[in-house]
């Protein structure tokens, strides 16, 4: 008796199976990765939105940049000439006039640290006539690639080179190519912000009138300002922008043109892509005192 419940039990243990075709070859099911079909875009953190661009958000950060003033050679080259009279016969040595050669770092009696590559090569024809000086002034960096740490960790850099050139007689004229990038964290404005910048900028200072005409971009921190012969006049555009083109980038925002016509402070905001944010006035002040600084002999 208990044979006959054995053997039934097995075969209605195997009764809800389907049969096998031995023809057939059984493989394996093949191994699923479970994280292969999931969806991880519940943990991916959405990229921030940026608020809206307005005229007014492209005013405000024109004027921010312009507060820090236009790069110039007097500050670069005072802030390095005034570090390079710490440095001592053996570091950073004297095998360049006006500059040095040093391969890793030296650190001088002072306490100045010096590294890297300057130099400075100037040809003054100045001659003075009693009241004033007259004839040429050039300065131009060489290459510049090169780090100064004062004795509070404070640092200067460079990267690049500057080319200055003043000429009077009965007017100055003037122009400064200012490229690569500057950064002295002991200084203020946009010496101390840092700047990388590709700008010429070309001036005039004469008894009736002084100009300025600027060209090229700077950047400071994530802000850059852009100018196609964007020019001012003290005097005859009564310190209104004369003319020319500014553009700002900044943000992750797309580039913003204003196109200045003649004697105006104001012009419509047009994006890259053509859409028209606005008037936008700006305050020539802060680019009509660059007049003075730019033209300042190094």
């Amino acid at each position: 008796m208990s044979r006959f419940w054995t053997i039934a039990g097995l075969t209605m243990g195997c009764a809800g199976e389907p049969p096998r075709d031995p023809s057939v070859s059984q493989a394996p099911d093949a191994w699923v990765d479970p994280a292969a079909d999931d969806d991880w875009s519940h943990l991916i953190e959405p990229e921030p939105s940026l608020p809206d661009l307005t005229a007014e958000r492209v005013q405000a950060a024109i004027e921010e940049t312009l507060s820090l003033g236009i790069p110039n050679a007097a500050e670069a080259i005072g802030s390095y000439r005034t570090l390079l009279s710490q440095g001592d016969e053996v570091c950073p040595g004297s095998a360049f006039e006006g500059g040095f050669e040093v391969f890793g770092e030296c650190t001088s009696t002072s306490g100045v640290i010096f590294s890297g590559v300057a130099g400075v090569l100037e040809e003054d024809d100045r001659v003075w006539d009693g009241d004033d000086w007259t004839g040429s002034f050039s300065l131009l960096t060489g290459p510049a690639d090169y780090t100064i740490t004062r004795t509070d960790g404070s640092r200067l850099e460079a990267g690049g080179f500057i080319n200055y050139r003043h000429e009077r007689d009965e007017r100055a004229n003037w122009s400064v190519t200012f490229e690569g990038s500057w950064s002295d964290s002991a200084a203020s404005g946009w010496l101390g912000a840092g700047v990388s910048s590709a700008l010429r900028v070309n001036g005039r200072q004469t008894n009736r009138d002084d100009g300025l005409e600027l060209d090229g971009s700077y950047t400071i921190a994530a802000t850059s300002l852009g100018f196609d012969l964007l020019r001012l006049s003290s005097e005859s555009c009564e310190g209104e922008v004369a003319e020319g083109t500014m553009t700002l980038r900044t943000g992750g925002y797309p580039e913003v043109a204003l196109e200045f016509t003649p004697c105006t402070r104001c012009a419509s905001a047009t994006t890259e892509d053509g859409t028209e944010l606005g008037e936008v006035c700006i305050d020539p002040a802060p680019l009509l005192a660059a007049i003075e600084t730019s033209a300042r002999i190094p």
